[in-house]
């Protein structure tokens, strides 16, 4: 994801121990800060009821 989108990015990717995740900070067209995130360790999975 980073690749794409690095002409964004407000940093490089780091990996954040605490939450078990890789991440990486970009600003949008518009301005607004976002973080993409990517899970280090499995989540379970959500059923719709």
């Amino acid at each position: 994801m980073y690749e794409n989108t690095k002409e964004y990015a407000l940093g490089e990717p780091k990996v954040n121990e605490k939450y078990q995740i890789y991440h990486f900070f970009a600003e949008d067209p518009e301005g607004r800060t976002i973080e993409f995130q990517h899970f280090l360790h499995e989540i379970p999975e959500l059923s719709s009821s």
